[in-house]
């Protein structure tokens, strides 16, 4: 799924969510990116067939670039996803 990370009024880094959960995710980008640990953002999630855009506030939590693409683990922030949206039928355990 492809995931926009917005950082600032300047920085947004368009790449691939690799991985989420309720309380973070990772996401895929190639090249490097001027990120701190604490800083916060916000990731923008677009489902792949047509549901309305996701964004979540996070906090990034861990930045590695050294083995080729760069990785940047999120910890969301205290909202809630909306009940009844893509990202809250998908992570929900119940409908498992």
């Amino acid at each position: 799924m492809g995931a926009r990370l917005e950082c600032g009024p300047d920085q947004v880094i368009s790449g691939q969510l690799w991985d989420i959960s309720r309380s973070g995710a990772a996401v895929c980008f190639r090249g490097t990116a001027a990120l701190a640990q604490g800083q916060e953002a916000r990731l923008m999630l677009r489902p792949r067939h047509g549901d309305e855009e996701v964004t979540i506030p996070a906090r990034v939590r861990w930045v590695d670039g050294r083995q080729g693409p760069t990785f940047v683990g999120l910890h969301f922030g205290e909202a809630p996803l909306a009940p009844g949206s893509f990202l809250d039928t998908f992570l929900n355990p119940q409908a498992a």
